[in-house]
């Protein structure tokens, strides 16, 4: 794209007559001459120049647009055509999946508020698209989805500024979900937060994912059978053995002083290169919690061909990125940037399951859910019983027009 700046710097100078200027403007060059520097130009590139003006495109045609269609051979050049110009498009992105430009408006958060009518079917279908691996804190599944084009346009308003792509903040969510077992000792009340920071060296979206499982017996023998269900990642996953021995090394109380202060470490997945650290809290009366906080590199967001990207989605099993790192590398990054510290969150999610706070703070999805989702509470006709709210507004609705009528009156 040099040679094209070049050329179309037609701009003049305080130094150069308005002769000189002409004869590097790129328009007054033969048609022979713009078939010669078209030669050197990729396919996209080319592309490009012709959507500069219309005296371009009627010199070098339209043909170089059809050679970029989906189904050609040229499907790269096609990715970089379609990139450059959502640099001009704040409220488009490209979708690696189906190879087209669409609105980020269609795409949605990755909580289950505030969804789109027209939500994108090719990111909704392809659950291999999603870190549900990740998010797994519950028995059951979350509500809340990442796909690659959120980390994508969370990267794209970091390089292009506010009126692009989405924030950091629309990624938070936290969710908290109580198991259906009728016996109130065998209950299990699980939480999940998510946060998304931009982190430096090298620049990538980083993820905090907290997992709490609530018991409510202080029996130390029952944490480790009533939470099967935890996942580190998808390299330890609840049938792998590491875990286990994991909880099971933070039951037993510490042997000495050192070992106390040395506790809670951060390990790392050698294969994945996430973070985490596992710790057990006696929240009193409430009974015992095992707590696992991640810390994850997402990459650059450019492409869902990216290692750091593609290990968190069960691809890439034998990449071995975190061998080239140490443990904690990834923590450090985004617990330097701006925002709730580990220590504060940890406080904030015990506070929402202590005295089960979390039904009055947050909000009633569906059965025995309740989200946050971007850090705020939903507005009154997102709630969950609003099929309830609709039927109370329809039987007073005579009420309603008795009022309107005596007000006009009036």
């Amino acid at each position: 794209m040099n040679l094209i700046n070049l050329l179309l710097s037609g701009q003049r100078s305080p130094n150069t007559n308005e002769h000189e200027n002409s004869g590097r403007n790129l328009m007054n060059l033969p048609l022979e001459t713009l078939e010669m520097i078209r030669e050197y130009l990729s396919p996209n590139d080319t592309a490009s120049l012709v959507l500069c003006n219309h005296a371009l495109l009627r010199a070098l045609g339209n043909r170089h647009w059809s050679s970029l269609r989906p189904g050609k051979d040229n499907e790269e050049y096609r990715e970089l055509f379609l990139t450059t110009l959502t640099r001009d498009l704040p409220g488009h992105f490209f979708c690696h999946h189906c190879s087209r430009l669409h609105l980020r408006d269609n795409l949605g958060p990755p909580g289950p508020a505030f969804q789109p009518e027209n939500r994108l079917l090719c990111v909704t279908k392809e659950l291999g698209w999603e870190l549900w691996r990740c998010v797994q804190a519950h028995p059951y599944f979350s509500w809340y989805h990442f796909a690659f084009p959120h980390l994508q346009l969370a990267m794209k308003r970091h390089h292009h500024g506010p009126g692009h792509g989405i924030s950091t903040k629309s990624l938070s969510f936290t969710e908290v979900q109580v198991s259906g077992d009728e016996d109130e000792a065998e209950r299990v009340t699980t939480l999940l937060s998510v946060e998304a920071r931009i982190c430096p060296e090298p620049i990538s979206l980083c993820l905090r994912i907290q997992h709490w499982a609530l018991i409510s017996s202080t029996k130390r023998d029952m944490l480790l059978s009533k939470t099967k269900f935890v996942r580190i990642c998808d390299h330890m996953t609840p049938r792998s053995s590491e875990i286990s021995r994991l909880i099971e090394s933070k039951l037993e109380p510490p042997r000495t002083e050192f070992e106390c202060r040395v506790r809670p470490d951060v390990l790392k997945c050698r294969f994945c290169n996430t973070d985490f650290q596992v710790e057990i809290k006696d929240c009193g009366d409430e009974g015992l919690a095992l707590v696992v906080t991640k810390w994850l590199d997402l990459g650059s967001g450019l492409t869902p061909m990216d290692t750091r990207w593609r290990v968190h989605l069960a691809r890439d099993k034998a990449a071995e990125i975190g061998a080239l790192g140490e443990a904690g590398d990834v923590r450090l990054r985004f617990e330097s940037e701006r925002g709730l510290s580990q220590d504060s969150l940890s406080c904030q999610n015990a506070s929402y399951l202590i005295a089960k706070r979390f039904m009055s703070e947050m909000d009633h999805l569906i059965n025995r859910t309740w989200i946050l989702q971007a850090g705020k509470r939903l507005p009154f006709f997102y709630y969950a019983d609003r099929t309830f709210l609709l039927a109370l507004v329809l039987a007073n609705l005579s009420l309603i027009l008795a009022a309107w009528a005596m007000f006009f009156k009036s």
